[in-house]
């Protein structure tokens, strides 16, 4: 969005924010800490970064800050807009890469990208089910790594409680486990983790069964 904004001011011949992006951001967005880099700096870093050095003039109308322009107006500035997008993907898949923090994530989904990977409805069952994405559950694992559990251990079957525990393992959990096995094996999934929290179906399973049972997590 950034990127996209700048493009356009820049490619538009008196734009009433062409100014601020030269001169002075500080005016137009507030005063920034001295420690956070201003709007106009991160603007002009990644223009930079991208290797484009200027931006081609859009054919001028009429206010075109207040009058919307159809998007087919704006196509030629289309190849700069990909540069940039693949410089920014590429930077934030070596951070991703590279994080020290979100492993059971990082698992599940490798590659960064702009796309929604899952949209779920309505919001209560969305929480839940990126809850165990994120593997941020109300399990011992989780409870004993934040100091509310002795141990991590599962009350009945004695072994670290995480999520593939709850999921595939757990002898409390074995109706549950019939099912989404039983749906892994008819439409030819493999029967782990990864495929359990990426697959809309499973979550639909895993939701209903933790609504019926009054489990919280």
């Amino acid at each position: 969005m950034m990127a996209d904004y700048a493009l356009k001011v820049k490619s538009t011949l008196e734009h009433p924010s062409a100014s601020i992006i030269e001169d002075c951001w500080q005016s137009h967005y507030g005063n920034y800490p001295s420690d956070r880099e201003p709007f106009g700096g991160k603007v002009k870093k990644t223009l930079k970064e991208s290797e484009i050095d200027s931006v081609p003039l859009v054919p001028p109308i009429p206010a075109p800050w207040i009058k919307s322009s159809s998007a087919s107006s704006w196509k030629y500035l289309l190849p700069y807009k990909n540069k940039i997008r693949d410089h920014i993907t590429n930077l934030w898949q070596e951070r991703w890469d590279y994080c020290d923090t979100g492993q059971f994530y990082r698992d599940l989904h490798p590659v960064v990208d702009y796309k929604i990977k899952v949209l779920i409805r309505p919001r209560h069952k969305d929480v839940q089910i990126t809850r165990l994405r994120l593997g941020h559950v109300r399990l011992a694992e989780k409870l004993h790594t934040i100091g509310k559990r002795p141990d991590p251990l599962c009350t009945v079957c004695h072994e670290p409680e995480d999520v593939e525990h709850y999921l595939m393992k757990c002898s409390l959990q074995e109706q549950l486990h019939r099912d989404l096995r039983k749906y892994c094996s008819e439409n030819n999934k493999c029967f782990n983790l990864k495929s359990i929290l990426r697959s809309n179906h499973c979550s639909h399973i895993i939701h209903e069964y933790i609504k019926s049972s009054g489990s919280i997590l």
